[in-house]
């Protein structure tokens, strides 16, 4: 039986229907040999197979990067040769002069928020910034499997900068091109997390000093139904009667001083006292964080329970979409 080479219809097939899908080498193998056994038709040797599949394989990347580029502004391109720029000294004493390790744009998209405080909040929004003056289409990566794109966001999250400039520029712009857009993606999705933490953080410090401050040795009081009624039962039985002569009795000094500090540390006044302290908290330190982050970000509601958050550094981009 005769074998179906390169420019056959197998080749066709692969080029069009699967590889578009996984680059994965025992993927694309295991898929040619079924296409061949489907068929009854001999396979080709593995020799053959696996030159078949690696062919199939660079068409596409060229295909991949060729397109990304040429969609790429020239301001574009320039701006992202600066992010792997390590044509600055390194603030690290213990590099080696030779070595690769100088610092780069790059390297600092690359690192993580950490704790919330001012300075993670300032430099997350500086970084979102810094990728969205690049003004990447906003459909750049629209025909892409996201898998396939998750490999070039790896590629270029790995290699040293002295490595991502080594490539040819349609591979080096894709590189980076891939990481900015899903490294945008996820610094937005780690400023609603730092919000949400920031919000959090200041209402827990403003319940916890409140009722610090107005519990003290409160004992929560139990069985209130039980009590409201025996002392609803006893000013009945004796409604022109002394309180201390008619209820003491029925319901301690003591328990009715607890049951008016119960009701004060979680009524009215307590919800005022909290809201003094929020607003407090706000205008001293957190104000220096909160309005950079929230004009960072756009809130819209699709539904009653979702709010969707984009970045709009910029121009208009694809929403990300968190619900609360």
């Amino acid at each position: 039986m005769s074998r179906l080479l390169s420019g056959s219809p197998v080749e066709e097939w692969l080029r069009k229907d699967v590889v578009p899908w996984d680059h994965d080498a025992r993927h694309l193998q295991d898929a040619v040999h079924a296409w061949y056994r489907s068929r009854l038709i001999e396979p080709p040797t593995a020799g053959r197979m696996e030159r078949l599949v690696r062919s199939a394989v660079r068409t596409h990347e060229t295909e991949i990067c060729d397109g990304t580029a040429a969609q790429l502004l020239p301001h574009t391109r320039q701006a992202m040769d600066v992010l792997i720029d390590s044509s600055l000294a390194s603030d690290d004493q213990d590099a080696d002069e030779g070595a690769d390790w100088r610092s780069t744009p790059f390297s600092v998209l690359k690192t993580d928020p950490g704790r919330v405080s001012l300075k993670s909040v300032l430099r997350e929004l500086e970084k979102l910034r810094q990728i969205e003056t690049l003004e990447l289409p906003d459909r750049l990566f629209a025909a892409i499997q996201p898998k396939i794109l998750r490999q070039y966001r790896l590629r270029a999250a790995v290699e040293p900068p002295r490595e991502v400039r080594r490539h040819p520029e349609p591979i080096r712009y894709t590189m980076l091109a891939a990481f900015c857009w899903q490294r945008r993606q996820e610094i937005i999705d780690g400023l609603v997390d730092l919000l949400i933490q920031i919000v959090h953080r200041i209402s827990v410090r403003a319940e916890k000093k409140v009722v610090d401050e107005l519990l003290g040795d409160l004992q929560k009081v139990r069985g209130k139904t039980t009590l409201l009624f025996k002392m609803a039962e006893a000013a009945l039985e004796h409604p022109a009667g002394v309180v201390r002569e008619v209820l003491y009795p029925v319901v301690s000094e003591q328990t009715l001083s607890d049951l008016v500090k119960e009701y004060r540390a979680h009524g009215p006044t307590y919800r005022r006292h909290v809201y003094t302290i929020l607003r407090a908290s706000y205008s001293g330190h957190y104000r220096r964080m909160l309005p950079p982050l929230l004009d960072a970000l756009d809130f819209r509601a699709n539904t009653a329970a979702s709010i969707t958050a984009s970045a709009t550094f910029g121009h208009s981009a694809s929403p990300d979409t968190v619900t609360y």
